[in-house]
């Protein structure tokens, strides 16, 4: 089978958090208000070869992928922490890996599986997830994402406000300094 891109992975779950997230399976009715109760989560590139020991080891190509369904043993996946709005655990708990699995498969039918654990180290758990960037490796850029986006997210009405208003100064200014120059253009075009 052709070699999954390590960027398409990362926008795989990008998509099928966004699928989690923006929608009613989560947050319920209204979840466009409700960003503050969106999980935080940090999600890592990750390839076979960065465990001590794999199931394929001492395999022979064809079990390998046999046991890697079909993809070569390079085939990067993602492992993700989320912080979880106590609000929100219910519904976490009430859609189990399978229901998660489900909603990621919408964003991307690649997705094979889904875990869905509640962790108490969160060190050893980091540790574990961001395997990838001990081993740093050349065209390898991206190796993780936060979401959700905080700049796109988070903006409170005060920030959009300003927002706004400086948008307006700039289109001001910029109507003012295009009439500058069309009165000097004129005036040098008169005495030309």
């Amino acid at each position: 089978s052709d070699p999954i891109h390590a960027k398409s992975v990362l926008k795989s779950f990008e998509n099928g958090y966004t699928n989690l997230t923006c929608s009613k399976h989560i947050l319920g009715n209204n979840y466009q208000r409700k960003h503050h109760l969106k999980p935080i989560t940090w999600a890592w590139l990750d390839y076979p070869f960065t465990k001590w020991k794999r199931a394929t080891d001492g395999q022979s190509g064809f079990n390998k992928l046999k046991l890697n369904r079909g993809h070569p043993e390079t085939t990067p996946h993602i492992h993700s922490i989320m912080l979880i709005h106590p609000k929100t655990i219910d519904r976490f708990e009430a859609l189990g890996a399978d229901g998660l699995k489900k909603i990621f498969r919408e964003a991307d039918p690649r997705v094979m599986t889904t875990d869905l654990q509640m962790v108490n180290n969160i060190k050893r758990t980091v540790e574990y997830s961001s395997a990838l960037m001990k081993y740093p490796r050349p065209g390898l850029q991206d190796l993780y994402i936060v979401l959700p986006d905080r700049d796109a997210t988070f903006r409170s009405k005060m920030n959009w406000h300003r927002e706004s208003e400086q948008l307006k100064a700039d289109r001001e200014e910029r109507k003012r300094l295009n009439e500058m120059v069309a009165r000097r253009e004129f005036e040098w075009r008169k005495s030309a």
